[in-house]
């Protein structure tokens, strides 16, 4: 279904980055976003500590006031690590695909993983940016990556094992995918750059076997040719593909070095919409959560559990599951492990490292009901006033109930999809609607004024007028200083953008 629609549909395209699977023809879009990280947490003050907290639910992790030393690789242990394969990500259970599955998580959650297995290439990963971070310069610095999950790194014209981190004359295996940056050996996806790139050519030379593809299973092999057109890449696509793999939006507020805001302006896109709003970018990074979500074996997973159960029961199978391999202390999926903002997960990371806001939480709940056709809206509410905050929920038609942060909320009535609902009960109102997405489609509510994404006005008007006859309540809208305006005013606004409105075309 994704390769279906990403021939017509850039989302799905950009989502198959954001899940970062390694069948894309441009696997360094991965080392590009993760170094953006990087140099996010390298030169910011606080962050340090940030890696040094195993509490997800530590109050500093919201990150409004960072403190004390940024993040340096000198702090990491690298023989701490238990080296795991790529299918050590997933309950045993769960379903995966030889290759399709095999992923280089972002380094912000193997850095941080909720237990303390990582798989050989993210190692490999982290001692190339540790080198890097000590002056390694690019063309001395590779990724080897073979069919039987061994990694090595490429220094300097030695090789380093990722397992031990020390010198090996040799590779066990066969090299599939040599690659940094900026360059990219890997016939599997119809990548050669080794006639621009001699360091690159030599490793080549010299490791490469007779077999330079992994073993795919018989699905998969009909599905390569697939996956090169759907993950190529032009010059005007690439910083795209590097914000879907980022997956940031940005804390204006506590990142003084924003690196993150040079690909962002590389875009492009910002010139006819109005992308400069951090509120329109969080929408946009939403919207990918969820195509790279349609990928995931936990999908899958989650989708077969509630397959045969009937009603509410579907409901609390998937949230059951769901719960069980994604809580840490608390009763219910939420957890920072960086800084609140600084980066959104995708529901593998979600499995592995125990993060996730609730827009992290909503899209990987979203994902399996929409597989299974269940009809549901997620909708985020925030704050008209300092502090501003907002929450995400997924609102259930057809049960009347709303899942929050993993946990079936019984409580029947659709105000409490722009509500937080306390562990306690206690109701904390949020009626100022910012972010719809239903049935493939979202848009950016936060501020109205700049309304914007792939649902219409309206489109947008028949659900919140839906949403309000049900229960009779009246969700309202934000403006551009923050002031909340009513439902009646709300639908107004919408109303006057009709003429003008645009879907947000990717490049």
């Amino acid at each position: 279904m994704v390769l279906e629609k990403a021939e017509t549909d850039s989302y799905f395209k950009y989502g198959i980055y954001t899940s970062r699977s390694l069948m894309v023809k441009h696997p360094e879009i991965y080392l590009q976003a993760d170094d953006l990280f990087l140099k996010a947490v390298q030169t910011n003050a606080g962050f340090q500590k940030s890696y040094e907290i195993d509490d997800v639910h530590n109050e500093y992790l919201l990150g409004n006031e960072l403190t004390g030393p940024a993040f340096s690789f000198d702090l990491v242990d690298f023989a701490k690590y238990e080296i795991i394969g790529s299918a050590g990500i997933y309950p045993d259970k769960y379903p995966v695909l030889p290759y399709v599955d095999r992923r280089l998580l972002s380094i912000a959650s193997t850095l941080k993983p909720a237990g303390i297995g990582v798989t050989q290439l993210a190692k490999a990963e982290q001692y190339y940016f540790s080198l890097k971070e000590k002056g390694t310069v690019l063309d001395q610095l590779y990724l080897v990556y073979c069919d039987n999950e061994n990694a090595y790194i490429h220094h300097q014209g030695d090789l380093i094992v990722a397992n031990g981190l020390q010198k090996a004359s040799q590779i066990e295996g066969n090299p599939v995918l040599i690659f940094n940056e900026k360059s990219v050996w890997y016939p599997l996806m119809e990548r050669d750059d080794t006639s621009k790139d001699a360091t690159l050519r030599q490793i080549v030379t010299k490791y490469a076997t007779d077999l330079v593809v992994p073993e795919l299973s018989d699905f998969e092999a009909g599905l390569v040719s697939r996956f090169v057109k759907a993950t190529a890449l032009g010059d005007s696509q690439v910083n795209m593909a590097v914000i879907a793999a980022a997956r940031n939006w940005e804390r204006e507020d506590v990142l003084q070095n924003k690196p993150f805001m040079v690909v962002w302006e590389k875009t492009g896109i910002w010139d006819k919409f109005p992308l400069r709003n951090l509120n329109a970018r969080i929408a946009l990074v939403q919207g990918l959560l969820l195509k790279s979500n349609y990928l995931s074996p936990i999908t899958a997973y989650l989708s077969a559990v509630i397959e045969d159960q009937e009603g509410e029961a579907r409901i609390e199978a998937l949230c059951r599951e769901y719960l069980a391999h994604t809580i840490s202390e608390r009763p219910w999926a939420h957890g920072h492990i960086w800084m609140c903002g600084i980066m959104e997960f995708n529901i593998e990371d979600s499995y592995y490292a125990y993060a996730g806001c609730c827009t992290t939480q909503a899209a990987n709940i979203k994902a399996p009901l929409d597989i299974l056709g269940i009809d549901s809206y997620w909708i985020h509410a925030r704050f008209p006033e300092p502090p501003l905050e907002g929450h995400s929920h997924i609102y259930i038609p057809e049960q009347d109930l709303v899942v929050d942060n993993g946990r079936v909320n019984r409580t029947p009535t659709t105000y409490h999809a722009s509500v937080l609902c306390n562990a306690d009960g206690r109701e904390t109102p949020r009626q100022c609607v910012t972010f719809i997405e239903y049935s493939g489609k979202w848009a950016n509510l936060n501020p109205i004024d700049r309304y914007c994404g792939t649902l219409s006005p309206r489109e947008a008007i028949d659900i919140l007028n839906f949403l309000t006859s049900v229960h009779n309540d009246e969700l309202r809208g934000i403006t551009y200083n923050f002031t909340a305006i009513s439902s009646g005013e709300l639908i107004n606004r919408l109303e006057a953008q009709k003429r003008l409105w645009m879907s947000l075309k990717l490049p």
